[in-house]
Protein backbone atom coordinates (compact mmCIF):
# COMPACT_ATOMS: atom_id res chain seq x y z
CA UNK A 1 0.00 0.00 0.00
CA UNK A 2 1.19 3.28 -0.59
CA UNK A 3 0.17 6.46 0.27
CA UNK A 4 -1.98 5.92 3.09
CA UNK A 5 -3.55 7.08 6.24
CA UNK A 6 -3.22 5.55 9.81
CA UNK A 7 -5.87 6.83 12.10
CA UNK A 8 -5.87 5.36 15.89
CA UNK A 9 -9.34 4.94 17.55
CA UNK A 10 -10.74 4.38 13.94
CA UNK A 11 -12.99 2.21 13.95
CA UNK A 12 -16.02 4.52 15.54
CA UNK A 13 -16.74 8.63 16.50
CA UNK A 14 -14.20 11.05 15.69
CA UNK A 15 -12.00 8.24 14.09
CA UNK A 16 -13.93 7.04 11.76
CA UNK A 17 -15.28 10.21 10.82
CA UNK A 18 -12.16 11.19 10.13
CA UNK A 19 -11.50 7.73 7.87
CA UNK A 20 -14.28 8.94 6.11
CA UNK A 21 -12.99 11.93 5.05
CA UNK A 22 -9.91 10.87 3.99
CA UNK A 23 -11.20 8.08 2.39
CA UNK A 24 -13.07 10.23 0.42
CA UNK A 25 -10.34 12.31 -0.74
CA UNK A 26 -9.11 8.81 -1.99
CA UNK A 27 -6.84 7.55 0.97
CA UNK A 28 -6.10 4.11 1.60
CA UNK A 29 -6.13 3.71 5.51
CA UNK A 30 -4.86 1.58 8.35
CA UNK A 31 -7.59 1.60 10.98
CA UNK A 32 -6.12 1.05 14.28
CA UNK A 33 -8.39 0.21 17.37
CA UNK A 34 -9.15 -2.73 20.07
CA UNK A 35 -12.39 -3.99 18.85
CA UNK A 36 -11.27 -6.16 15.89
CA UNK A 37 -15.67 -6.95 15.50
CA UNK A 38 -15.79 -2.66 15.18
CA UNK A 39 -12.84 -2.00 13.04
CA UNK A 40 -14.50 -5.25 10.50
CA UNK A 41 -17.65 -3.34 10.10
CA UNK A 42 -15.38 0.20 10.15
CA UNK A 43 -13.77 -1.35 7.10
CA UNK A 44 -16.59 -2.66 5.01
CA UNK A 45 -18.21 0.28 5.59
CA UNK A 46 -15.25 2.27 3.93
CA UNK A 47 -14.74 -0.09 1.41
CA UNK A 48 -18.24 -0.64 -0.14
CA UNK A 49 -18.94 3.10 0.17
CA UNK A 50 -15.46 4.55 -1.13
CA UNK A 51 -13.82 1.83 -2.98
CA UNK A 52 -10.22 2.35 -1.75
CA UNK A 53 -7.95 -0.10 -0.03
CA UNK A 54 -8.45 -0.43 3.83
CA UNK A 55 -6.08 -2.63 6.65
CA UNK A 56 -6.79 -2.58 10.46
CA UNK A 57 -4.96 -3.38 13.37
CA UNK A 58 -6.38 -4.62 16.19
CA UNK A 59 -4.32 -3.49 19.66
CA UNK A 60 -4.82 -1.81 22.81
CA UNK A 61 -3.44 1.47 22.74
CA UNK A 62 -2.79 1.80 25.97
CA UNK A 63 -0.48 -0.93 26.02
CA UNK A 64 3.40 0.28 26.21
CA UNK A 65 4.86 -1.61 23.12
CA UNK A 66 1.33 -0.68 21.13
CA UNK A 67 3.19 2.20 18.83
CA UNK A 68 6.45 0.28 18.20
CA UNK A 69 3.82 -3.04 16.92
CA UNK A 70 2.12 -1.02 15.07
CA UNK A 71 4.80 0.35 13.15
CA UNK A 72 6.38 -2.58 12.92
CA UNK A 73 3.51 -4.11 11.09
CA UNK A 74 3.30 -1.25 8.73
CA UNK A 75 7.30 -1.90 7.65
CA UNK A 76 6.29 -5.64 7.74
CA UNK A 77 3.23 -4.92 5.12
CA UNK A 78 5.48 -2.31 3.30
CA UNK A 79 2.77 0.50 3.69
CA UNK A 80 4.04 3.62 3.09
CA UNK A 81 2.04 6.06 5.78
CA UNK A 82 1.67 9.56 4.56
CA UNK A 83 -0.20 10.77 6.97
CA UNK A 84 -0.72 10.17 10.62
CA UNK A 85 -3.67 10.95 12.79
CA UNK A 86 -3.13 10.32 16.25
CA UNK A 87 -6.95 10.47 17.62
CA UNK A 88 -7.48 7.92 19.92
CA UNK A 89 -8.45 9.34 23.59
CA UNK A 90 -9.56 8.18 26.89
CA UNK A 91 -10.96 10.11 29.65
CA UNK A 92 -12.75 9.64 33.14
CA UNK A 93 -15.12 12.21 34.37
CA UNK A 94 -15.32 13.22 37.91
CA UNK A 95 -13.04 14.49 41.04
CA UNK A 96 -9.00 13.15 40.93
CA UNK A 97 -9.29 11.50 44.37
CA UNK A 98 -12.46 9.57 43.28
CA UNK A 99 -10.57 8.28 40.05
CA UNK A 100 -8.32 5.03 39.79
CA UNK A 101 -4.53 4.99 39.52
CA UNK A 102 -4.59 2.41 37.28
CA UNK A 103 -7.36 4.09 34.59
CA UNK A 104 -5.51 7.72 34.94
CA UNK A 105 -1.87 6.23 34.06
CA UNK A 106 -3.51 3.98 31.05
CA UNK A 107 -5.49 7.39 30.06
CA UNK A 108 -1.81 9.15 29.84
CA UNK A 109 -0.71 6.03 27.96
CA UNK A 110 -3.32 6.56 25.26
CA UNK A 111 -3.47 10.59 25.47
CA UNK A 112 0.73 11.44 25.50
CA UNK A 113 2.77 8.29 25.29
CA UNK A 114 1.36 6.23 22.59
CA UNK A 115 1.09 9.27 20.30
CA UNK A 116 4.54 10.49 21.31
CA UNK A 117 6.26 6.93 20.47
CA UNK A 118 4.14 6.57 16.70
CA UNK A 119 5.27 10.58 16.02
CA UNK A 120 8.25 9.91 16.30
CA UNK A 121 8.82 6.66 14.63
CA UNK A 122 6.68 7.77 11.48
CA UNK A 123 8.02 11.29 11.86
CA UNK A 124 11.77 10.00 10.88
CA UNK A 125 10.09 7.77 7.60
CA UNK A 126 8.62 11.32 6.80
CA UNK A 127 11.96 13.24 7.00
CA UNK A 128 13.58 10.70 4.43
CA UNK A 129 11.06 11.43 2.41
CA UNK A 130 10.63 15.29 2.42
CA UNK A 131 7.18 14.75 2.59
CA UNK A 132 4.27 13.73 4.93
CA UNK A 133 1.27 15.07 7.34
CA UNK A 134 0.86 14.51 11.11
CA UNK A 135 -2.10 15.39 12.72
CA UNK A 136 -2.93 15.10 16.73
CA UNK A 137 -6.14 15.60 17.81
CA UNK A 138 -6.43 17.30 21.14
CA UNK A 139 -9.33 19.53 22.58
CA UNK A 140 -10.86 22.76 23.33
CA UNK A 141 -9.70 21.41 26.59
CA UNK A 142 -6.21 21.87 25.89
CA UNK A 143 -6.57 25.94 26.55
CA UNK A 144 -7.41 25.58 30.00
CA UNK A 145 -7.97 23.52 33.36
CA UNK A 146 -10.92 21.43 34.17
CA UNK A 147 -11.86 20.42 37.24
CA UNK A 148 -13.63 17.19 37.24
CA UNK A 149 -11.23 16.06 34.52
CA UNK A 150 -8.26 16.94 35.51
CA UNK A 151 -6.19 14.43 33.87
CA UNK A 152 -8.00 14.85 29.91
CA UNK A 153 -7.82 18.25 30.09
CA UNK A 154 -3.79 18.40 31.13
CA UNK A 155 -3.57 15.59 28.93
CA UNK A 156 -4.99 17.78 26.03
CA UNK A 157 -2.87 20.54 27.60
CA UNK A 158 0.17 18.16 26.02
CA UNK A 159 -0.67 17.15 23.06
CA UNK A 160 -1.45 21.30 21.96
CA UNK A 161 1.79 22.03 23.42
CA UNK A 162 3.53 19.40 22.00
CA UNK A 163 2.48 19.73 18.29
CA UNK A 164 2.93 23.43 18.55
CA UNK A 165 6.40 22.83 19.20
CA UNK A 166 7.09 20.17 16.63
CA UNK A 167 5.60 22.22 13.62
CA UNK A 168 8.03 24.61 14.39
CA UNK A 169 10.78 22.04 14.29
CA UNK A 170 9.65 20.57 11.37
CA UNK A 171 8.45 23.83 9.03
CA UNK A 172 11.18 23.25 6.39
CA UNK A 173 11.06 19.52 6.54
CA UNK A 174 8.47 18.95 4.66
CA UNK A 175 6.19 17.15 6.85
CA UNK A 176 2.95 18.85 7.89
CA UNK A 177 2.43 19.14 11.35
CA UNK A 178 -1.30 19.96 12.96
CA UNK A 179 -3.31 20.16 15.84
CA UNK A 180 -6.90 19.58 15.73
CA UNK A 181 -9.01 20.93 18.82
CA UNK A 182 -12.57 20.63 18.61
CA UNK A 183 -15.15 21.18 21.20
CA UNK A 184 -17.76 18.57 22.48
CA UNK A 185 -18.45 16.58 19.25
CA UNK A 186 -21.34 14.15 19.07
CA UNK A 187 -20.11 10.90 19.78
CA UNK A 188 -20.09 7.60 22.29
CA UNK A 189 -16.92 9.35 23.42
CA UNK A 190 -19.13 11.71 25.75
CA UNK A 191 -21.04 8.76 27.70
CA UNK A 192 -17.93 6.62 27.83
CA UNK A 193 -16.05 9.43 29.58
CA UNK A 194 -19.17 10.59 31.77
CA UNK A 195 -18.32 13.95 29.75
CA UNK A 196 -22.21 13.54 29.52
CA UNK A 197 -22.85 14.25 32.80
CA UNK A 198 -21.71 17.85 33.06
CA UNK A 199 -22.65 20.91 32.42
CA UNK A 200 -20.17 21.26 29.01
CA UNK A 201 -22.61 19.24 26.91
CA UNK A 202 -25.67 21.62 28.47
CA UNK A 203 -23.54 24.78 27.95
CA UNK A 204 -21.67 23.89 24.62
CA UNK A 205 -23.31 21.70 22.10
CA UNK A 206 -22.02 18.80 20.89
CA UNK A 207 -21.15 19.20 17.28
CA UNK A 208 -21.21 17.09 13.96
CA UNK A 209 -18.04 14.67 13.92
CA UNK A 210 -18.38 14.57 10.50
CA UNK A 211 -18.44 18.33 9.81
CA UNK A 212 -15.53 18.85 12.35
CA UNK A 213 -13.59 16.09 10.45
CA UNK A 214 -13.64 18.36 7.00
CA UNK A 215 -12.95 21.08 8.62
CA UNK A 216 -9.79 19.43 9.83
CA UNK A 217 -8.75 17.43 7.23
CA UNK A 218 -9.26 20.75 4.96
CA UNK A 219 -6.89 22.47 7.31
CA UNK A 220 -4.16 19.84 7.50
CA UNK A 221 -4.23 19.68 3.42
CA UNK A 222 -3.41 23.99 4.00
CA UNK A 223 -0.52 23.27 6.50
CA UNK A 224 -2.98 25.30 9.80
CA UNK A 225 -0.91 24.51 13.13
CA UNK A 226 -3.95 25.13 15.17
CA UNK A 227 -7.47 23.75 14.08
CA UNK A 228 -10.72 24.68 16.25
CA UNK A 229 -13.83 24.57 14.57
CA UNK A 230 -16.70 26.41 15.05
CA UNK A 231 -16.78 30.24 15.91
CA UNK A 232 -18.23 29.69 19.56
CA UNK A 233 -15.07 26.97 19.94
CA UNK A 234 -12.46 29.61 18.75
CA UNK A 235 -14.39 32.33 21.08
CA UNK A 236 -13.60 29.64 24.08
CA UNK A 237 -9.85 29.35 23.29
CA UNK A 238 -9.42 33.38 22.92
CA UNK A 239 -11.72 34.38 26.00
CA UNK A 240 -9.33 32.18 28.47
CA UNK A 241 -5.93 33.67 27.15
CA UNK A 242 -7.26 37.71 28.51
CA UNK A 243 -9.10 36.40 31.80
CA UNK A 244 -6.62 35.98 34.97
CA UNK A 245 -5.81 32.39 35.96
CA UNK A 246 -7.89 32.32 38.86
CA UNK A 247 -10.96 33.02 36.95
CA UNK A 248 -10.58 30.62 34.48
CA UNK A 249 -10.22 28.02 37.27
CA UNK A 250 -13.74 28.91 39.05
CA UNK A 251 -15.36 29.63 35.58
CA UNK A 252 -14.33 25.96 34.35
CA UNK A 253 -15.12 24.67 37.64
CA UNK A 254 -18.92 25.41 37.09
CA UNK A 255 -18.84 24.42 32.99
CA UNK A 256 -17.40 21.04 34.19
CA UNK A 257 -19.44 20.13 37.33
CA UNK A 258 -22.20 17.83 37.22
CA UNK A 259 -25.22 18.40 35.82
CA UNK A 260 -28.04 18.36 38.67
CA UNK A 261 -31.58 17.00 38.62
CA UNK A 262 -33.95 19.92 38.75
CA UNK A 263 -36.95 17.81 38.99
Amino acid sequence: MEHVTLITGASTGMGFALAEEFARHHHDLVLVGKDGGALSSAKKRLVDSYGVKVETIEIDLRDGNSAENIYSFCREHKINVEVLVNNASGGTFGPFKNSSAVDNETNVQLDIVTPLDLTYLFLHDMNEKHHGYIMNVSSTAAFQPGPNLAVFYASKSFVLSFTEALAVEEEKSGVIISCFCPGPIRTEFLEESGMDKSKIVKKFKPIDPQKAANEAYKALMKGKVVVIPGFKNKRRAFDVRILSRKCVRHLMKNITSPIVDEK
